[in-house]
C-alpha cells in the first residue's frame, strides 16, 4: 500500500511530526519514526530488537540525521522534538540554561545537580564507593564535546568564543594527570582532581572534535 503525502505537510513540522510510520518484523522488533525523522515517541526507533523474542526490546539505532557541508558550512537536515521543550525569555532552550547553571565545571558536565540528595561530590573510596557515585554527580569531560557544540548553535560567534575559551582551559589538565591526555572522569566540586583512567579515548575524541569545528569556523 501506497500514501501520498504533498508538500503542505511534509514541509509543516508540525504536521509531518504527527504522522508516523511503522515497520515489524514478526519477531517483536520493530522501525518506526515520523515522516519528518523527529521521533517523538520513547519506543521510535530505526532498529528496534527483541533481544529474547517476542521481549526483551531494545533500541539498537535510534535514528539518522543527515548533514550537508557545502563551501565549509554544514547545514543540520535531522531535528528533534521534546514534548516538553520550554524556551526562555532570553530566547535560549531552558534545558541548555539548566545544564550551564547545575551541570557545567571548567573540566565536564556532572552526571548530576548538586541540589539532587543522591548528589555525590567525589569519586574516592573503594569500588563500592566509587560504583555508586559514577552517575551520581561525577564530572564527565566527554560531554563537552556536546554541550560546545549546543553553545555555538544557541549564541553564534558569542558561543564560539566561549568554547574556544573553555577548551583552552582544559589544556592545563594535559600536564596534571596522564601526560598530554584527557582523563576519563573528575571529581564534582572544586578542584575537580582527576579520576578513573587517565587518558580516555572518548574524553579526547569529543574535545578533539569539538576543537576541530572551532577551528573550521575561524575567518579565513
Amino acid at each position: 500500500m501506497s500514501l501520498d503525502l504533498d508538500q503542505h505537510i511534509t514541509q509543516d513540522l508540525h504536521q509531518a511530526s504527527q504522522r508516523e510510520w511503522l515497520e515489524t518484523n514478526g519477531l517483536g522488533g520493530w522501525a518506526s519514526s515520523t515522516i519528518c525523522g523527529a521521533n517523538t515517541r520513547r519506543y521510535h526507533g530505526l532498529l528496534v530488537a527483541a533481544t529474547r523474542p517476542p521481549a526483551g526490546r531494545m533500541s539498537l539505532l535510534s535514528k539518522l540525521d543527515e548533514t550537508i557541508v557545502l563551501n565549509e558550512q554544514d547545514y543540520e537536515l535531522g531535528c528533534n522534538v521534546y514534548p516538553l521543550h520550554r524556551f526562555s525569555e532570553f530566547g535560549e532552550p531552558a534545558e541548555y540554561n539548566s545544564v550551564e547553571n547545575h551541570l557545567l565545571t571548567p573540566v565536564g558536565l556532572r552526571s548530576l545537580s548538586p541540589a539532587d540528595p543522591d548528589y555525590h561530590p567525589h569519586y574516592t573510596g573503594g569500588p563500592l564507593e566509587r560504583d555508586s557515585s559514577y552517575h551520581q554527580g561525577t564530572v564527565w569531560a566527554w560531554l563537552l564535546g556536546p554541550y560546545l557544540r549546543a553553545l555555538m548553535r544557541i549564541k553564534g560567534s558569542e558561543g564560539l568564543e566561549q568554547a574556544r575559551e573553555i577548551l583552552s582551559s582544559m589544556s592545563i589538565h594535559l600536564k596534571e594527570s596522564g601526560i598530554g591526555s584527557i582523563s576519563e572522569v573528575f571529581d564534582a566540586e572544586w578542584p575537580h582532581h582527576p579520576r578513573g583512567c587517565i587518558a580516555q579515548a572518548w574524553s579526547v575524541a569529543e574535545l578533539l572534535r569539538v576543537w576541530t569545528e572551532t577551528e573550521l569556523k575561524k575567518p579565513e
